[in-house]
């Protein structure tokens, strides 16, 4: 009985891995080549079949760079698609974390402040945490940047004394991309906290800010910079 084109083409697959590449292209199966005349599935195949043989390329090689290379796209467009969902829900265990970090760790620098002899913090940190707030400020802003939390703003503000409306009063804190964090916060008489890192402080919106730098006391130009040091490296002897 006369075999099929189908049969001999299963035939022509199941030897093409073992017959030598150079002589692939010599090979020809007239059953086969009359049947791809006549089959309109197998006519598109068969200029992909034709390059193959004139790049060298033993049969179904090209074929399966094509699929891979489409696998790789698939593969792609779905790693995108899942980064996407990703950025687009609400990163809210990352930004307790952080609160949670930041809070630590400004409790930490506080208290190391408080355990220096105030005969050695200098005048400004003296009375502490009374008239304090602006080298603490920027004390913590490095204190904070050099842990690997990134860098602060030091922001400076004043508000009409609740106490004395005729008078006015300056303040000084941190902030990060509108997270609050002042560790100078209860030499007010309005505030119990002895530390405050929040995102939504009804109290620091009482205060007109008048000024926004990076906060580090090494380039705010205060008068006791060694001192500061001094203090910094009490407060932070890692560093």
């Amino acid at each position: 009985m006369r075999p099929t084109p189908a049969r001999d083409l299963a035939w022509a697959h199941s030897i093409n891995p073992i017959v030598p590449p150079l002589l692939r292209p010599r090979l020809r199966f007239p059953i086969i080549e009359s049947w791809v005349v006549t089959n309109p599935r197998a006519r598109s195949a068969r200029p992909r079949l034709e390059r193959e043989h004139r790049a060298g390329l033993p049969n179904g090689v090209a074929t399966d760079v094509a699929a891979h290379r489409r696998s790789g796209i698939h593969s792609s467009k779905s790693a995108d698609s899942q980064l996407k969902s990703s950025v687009s829900q609400p990163p809210s265990a990352l930004v307790t974390s952080s609160i949670a970090t930041l809070r630590s760790r400004a409790v930490a620098f506080r208290g190391a402040l408080e355990k220096i002899y105030h005969t050695e913090r200098g005048v400004s940190l003296a009375d502490f945490p009374h008239g304090s707030c602006s080298d603490a400020t920027d004390l913590l802003g490095i204190y904070l940047s050099e842990r690997g939390l990134g860098e602060f703003e030091y922001v400076s503000g004043e508000r009409q004394n609740p106490d004395d409306p005729s008078r006015r009063q300056s303040h000084a804190w941190l902030e990060q991309t509108g997270l609050i964090i002042d560790v100078t916060v209860d030499q007010f008489s309005d505030v119990d906290d002895p530390v405050i890192v929040t995102r939504d402080s009804a109290w620091h919106r009482k205060w007109t800010p008048i000024r926004r730098r990076v906060a580090d006391f090494r380039t705010a130009g205060s008068r006791e910079i060694s001192t500061l040091e001094g203090v910094y490296k009490e407060v932070a002897p890692e560093f």
